[in-house]
């Protein structure tokens, strides 16, 4: 299930950078400009991608299980 919102966080920041690279937005071309609602809510799907990812950060390298933070946050250094 992760799998989805990382490649079209990937496929956003492909856009991203065609932005800033060449100034081509490739989602507002397909869409007829980036003020339509198909573009809006491709856009929304994106940043919901994003935030989603933000969990990716609390996995374990090795066996991709969550970290459990409740235990870090107990040791005492």
């Amino acid at each position: 299930m992760n799998k989805i919102p990382l490649f079209l966080l990937i496929l956003g920041g492909l856009n991203t950078g065609c932005i800033g690279l060449v100034e081509i937005d490739i989602i507002a071309s397909v869409c007829g400009g980036s003020d339509t609602i198909a573009a809006r809510f491709i856009y929304c799907i994106l940043s919901a991608c994003a935030i989603w990812s933000i969990s990716f950060l609390f996995y374990d390298e090795g066996g991709g299980t969550r970290i459990n933070i409740t235990k870090i946050r107990r040791r005492r250094w």
